[in-house]
């Protein structure tokens, strides 16, 4: 499962400029996090379930409450382990 927070990239401008949190490619409130994270984990095999591991990428200009927020939710859907996805520039 992949957790994207930050502002809709300009094909999604007409969802606002505001900071979003996205999940497999959904725009999801707070609240659906929980949900989406037992679908995800009702879907894997019996010997993975306890194995998952959460993608988070965050958009340098999101406010870090939203980050709390979100690592909050996966605690508590004891989804504790997290995979922060970064973005490397080349160094020229």
């Amino acid at each position: 499962t992949f957790i994207y927070a930050g502002k809709p990239s300009a094909q999604y401008k007409k969802f606002g400029t505001e900071a979003r949190i996205q999940i497999n490619d959904a725009f999801v409130a707070i609240d659906d996090i929980q949900p989406a994270i037992y679908q995800a984990i009702n879907e894997l095999r019996e010997e993975l379930k306890d194995k998952i591991v959460v993608g988070l990428k965050v958009d340098k200009e999101t406010n870090s409450g939203l980050v709390s927020d979100i690592k909050q939710e996966l605690r508590e859907a004891n989804a504790l382990k997290v995979m922060y996805v970064t973005n490397v520039k080349k160094q020229q």
